[in-house]
């Protein structure tokens, strides 16, 4: 794949398939620009499409083939991402990409991210809290005479 630089944005373009490609850095300063825009029409997913075939795309900079990303979880845009050089975005892709992130989609995005780590972290430390009582129950049990069975079971799956 040859690209281009494009002049004065920093990322850089297919001329055959009109594509582009963005470092981590230079897409974050781009999309902060557009970012939350008062202005900005509601965002409209794109319709999905089942038929067309998923194809990995090798990132243009180094060997290593791209991960597939629903861009912010739920643009519906979905990007090609190389851990350690950027952003691959097929024609169109971009613009659809920054109308999500003018929108205020992003934000919202975001913010419910941030919500279901929040979330699974307490889930977490509940988990924690009922594998440690019930340990100390199958212990006491055991310290009372109850059967040596079940603290082999519980100490087997709560270690």
């Amino acid at each position: 794949m040859d690209l281009v630089s494009r002049a004065g944005e920093g990322g850089a373009e297919c001329p055959s398939c009109g594509g582009v490609f963005y470092d981590a850095d230079t897409l974050r300063a781009l999309l902060a620009e557009v970012r939350d825009a008062p202005d900005a029409a509601p965002y409209s997913r794109p319709p999905l499409s089942l038929n067309d075939p998923v194809q990995y795309l090798r990132c243009p900079l180094c060997p290593e083939m791209m991960n597939r990303h629903n861009f912010g979880e739920s643009s519906g845009v979905i990007v090609d991402i190389c851990n350690k050089d950027g952003v691959w975005f097929d024609d169109g892709e971009l613009a659809q990409v920054i109308a999500f992130c003018a929108s205020g989609e992003l934000t919202k995005s975001e913010k419910l991210a941030h919500l279901r780590q929040q979330q699974r972290k307490e889930i977490d430390a509940r988990g924690r809290e009922l594998d440690r009582v019930i340990l100390q129950h199958a212990r006491a049990s055991i310290r009372t005479g109850g059967s040596p069975m079940i603290y082999h079971l519980i100490h087997t799956f709560f270690r």
